[in-house]
């Protein structure tokens, strides 16, 4: 079945994001319907569950794999983008939203980030002092 022009999109961001307005305005303004992917840790990711539930967006986790070792975060990465792939072969539109203030500092962030522009996936970043788009790749 395919679903064509709903929204599913990735979060991913620092363990240390605290700005749960500017996940919830940027969740809000999407279409009914859509998903939302993230890595299932604390900050952005945790503050994007709740407020996706709380908008009633569908929502999928996909939790370290610890047994894995420090190659767990990078292939969490690959999983959640593996998932937002194939809801783009059914039809959704697949974005990443970046809430980090420096990709420049980061390694999980900026992993997920290279991965996503590797598949040609529109990356957009916010940040905690200027909560408008700008769109990485």
């Amino acid at each position: 079945m395919v679903v064509a022009g709903k929204e599913a999109v990735l979060v991913t961001g620092s363990r240390y994001w605290t700005r749960v307005d500017i996940i919830h305005r940027k969740l809000a303004e999407l279409k009914p319907g859509a998903v939302i992917i993230h890595g299932n840790a604390v900050g952005a990711d945790e503050i994007a569950d709740n407020e996706a539930g709380y908008l009633g967006l569908a929502r999928i986790r996909v939790p370290y794999i610890g047994k894995l070792g420090k190659p767990g975060g990078p292939v969490r990465n690959r999983l959640m983008l593996n998932i937002l792939v194939g809801l783009e072969h059914q039809g959704y539109i697949g974005k990443v939203y970046a809430f980090h203030d420096s990709l420049d500092t980061s390694a999980g962030t900026a992993d997920m980030c290279k991965q996503a522009d590797h598949e040609h996936i529109p990356v957009y970043q916010f940040t905690t002092y200027d909560d408008d788009a700008a769109r990485v790749k």
